[in-house]
């Protein structure tokens, strides 16, 4: 059975990545696993390095800033979904490596 998450994001990263998806949840350690099982795990990495480097994109715009009203005038929605398309580019190559590695 595919939990809501996996369904969630079968719909979002398309009908072909079901399979893979299903096959990540049965052989890794996030049922029943700690925190740190999660953190550590390859696909948890690479949404967390996808979303931060992209993040590090934005990060030298935030240093030039010098008032507050920079930070309010900036475009947090270009920001965010940069974030996000960062985090979907990192889960989709972790499963790929996965896929490829066999882990």
């Amino acid at each position: 059975m595919i939990r809501p998450s996996l369904v969630t994001a079968a719909r979002v990263l398309g009908p072909a990545l079901t399979p893979v998806l299903e096959a990540t949840r049965r052989s890794s350690r996030f049922h029943g696993g700690t925190t740190m099982d999660i953190l550590h795990h390859p696909i948890t990495q690479g949404i967390l390095t996808g979303a931060l480097g992209a993040a590090a994109a934005d990060f030298a715009a935030f240093r030039t800033w010098k008032t507050w009203h920079e930070a309010v005038v900036y475009s947090w929605g270009t920001a965010s979904f940069r974030w996000f398309q960062g985090s979907v580019v990192g889960l989709v190559s972790s499963l790929g490596l996965r896929l490829v590695t066999g882990g």
